[in-house]
């Protein structure tokens, strides 16, 4: 089964959560055979705004190594340290990138 990484801008804001989880319902309904993997709902658990903002991105690192590529869903990603960073990772990683 694909395994696909969902990069989305967080920021601590729980409006956010809920946009990506409406993107990652309608592309479900899309591409049920396709195991999408949400950063955001998996470390949810996760304080945010602990002052150790690298120990998180860490986690969300390690979940993408083990996707087969990773899917930007927000058009302002570059606005966000964590997409950005997600996605240079990937990059370097050679793990295919596509933007939604």
């Amino acid at each position: 089964m694909k395994t696909i990484y969902f990069s989305h801008p967080y920021g601590g804001k729980a409006k956010n959560v809920q946009l990506a989880a409406e993107k990652l319902n309608a592309l479900h309904k899309m591409n049920p055979g396709i195991c999408y993997v949400s950063p955001l709902h998996a470390l949810a658990f996760m304080p945010y705004n602990d002052g150790n903002y690298s120990k998180g991105l860490s986690y969300c690192l390690a979940l993408l190594k083990c996707c087969d590529e990773i899917l930007v869903g927000s058009r302002d990603w570059e606005d966000s340290k964590g997409c950005c960073a997600e996605v240079a990772y990937a990059y370097a990683e050679g793990i295919p990138v596509k933007f939604v």
